[in-house]
């Protein structure tokens, strides 16, 4: 599949190269075994595998149907601890799916009492459900960076506002959050909208961005477009709205004319310090908005 999907797509143009780095190794057996209840389903696996092994008890002969998977297993886990790149979460679902499936075959085959079968799969189906729309995992939450995003909190991989926070949904809120900010002011002409930018990076803040460098004013433009119909940011250039959007850092000066209105956005996260240079520059009034424990705060200031 990988190799035909190679053929398809061709090589990836990203960063990436074997190396044996003991701290990506580390921090990626994290990512791989203390994610979203990883570990409860792993201590689970060794357990059946102490039991009817060191224990030598009755076996249903079915194991030898999981050695394929198991092989798999081992051989991803050693490929994504070598290979350096990106520490992403979702670059693990690979093993997720084949840790479900080994747990699912030790529960149906090793639990020999039907109580204990199904207390554990019950707690463990509420336990990943609730898991899949917050974080709630104690262990995750104490292995990772906390991150508050408003009124909930999250972690990270690597990235604030970006991929090493794509875990579970919770993180399409920020989406969300991030166009009920923008509805009202995308069609007002006379609106500047400003964003910050995080590490320099024009992308994080709106997943909508192009790829830009900050010039030498701390300042990078793109055009964004507005889908009205469905209230949220597009990529079709040709049935949307248009919007200009600056991305901006800490070092950008500000200089608006009496016709026009700044709306500039920060969430919990980042860009507080620009709101607060904002404050004591400029008249303003500020706005907050929520979704599912996300909130986005945005400062409208004018001369």
């Amino acid at each position: 599949m990988w190799i035909i999907s190679y053929l398809f797509i061709g090589h990836w143009d990203g960063s990436g190269a074997f190396e044996i780095n003991s701290s990506y190794i580390r921090y990626k057996l994290m990512s791989l075994f203390f994610i979203n209840f990883n570990w409860l389903l792993m201590i689970i696996l060794l357990v059946a595998v102490f039991t009817f092994t060191a224990l030598k008890k009755k076996r249903n002969n079915h194991e030898i149907s999981m050695f394929p998977m198991i092989l798999s297993m081992i051989a991803y886990i050693i490929f994504s601890v070598l290979f350096k790149t990106v520490n992403h979460a979702r670059y693990t679902d690979a093993l997720i799916a084949q840790i479900y499936l080994l747990t699912a075959f030790v529960l149906m085959n090793y639990i020999e009492k039907k109580s204990i079968q199904t207390t554990l799969s019950i707690t463990l189906t509420v336990l990943l459900f609730f898991q899949s729309f917050i974080t709630i995992d104690p262990v995750m939450l104490k292995a990772f960076p906390n991150l508050n995003i408003g009124n909930a909190t999250m972690i990270t991989t690597n990235e604030i506002l970006s991929d090493g926070m794509t875990y579970n949904r919770q993180y399409q809120g920020w989406g969300k959050v991030v166009d009920a900010a923008l509805e009202d002011i995308v069609t007002d002409k006379s609106s500047i909208i400003f964003l910050p930018s995080i590490s320099n990076v024009t992308w994080h803040f709106d997943a909508m961005a192009y790829m830009k460098t900050l010039d030498e004013n701390g300042e990078a433009t793109y055009t964004a477009y507005w889908d009205t119909y469905r209230k949220t940011r597009m990529t079709d250039c040709h049935t949307g709205i248009e919007y200009n959007v600056h991305v901006i850092n800490n070092n950008y000066s500000f200089s608006l004319n009496p016709a026009q209105k700044g709306y500039y956005l920060y969430s919990p996260i980042c860009g507080k310090e620009i709101a607060d240079k904002i404050k004591t520059e400029y008249n303003c009034i500020e706005d907050v908005f929520s979704y599912k424990g996300w909130l986005v705060n945005r400062v409208t200031f004018w001369e």
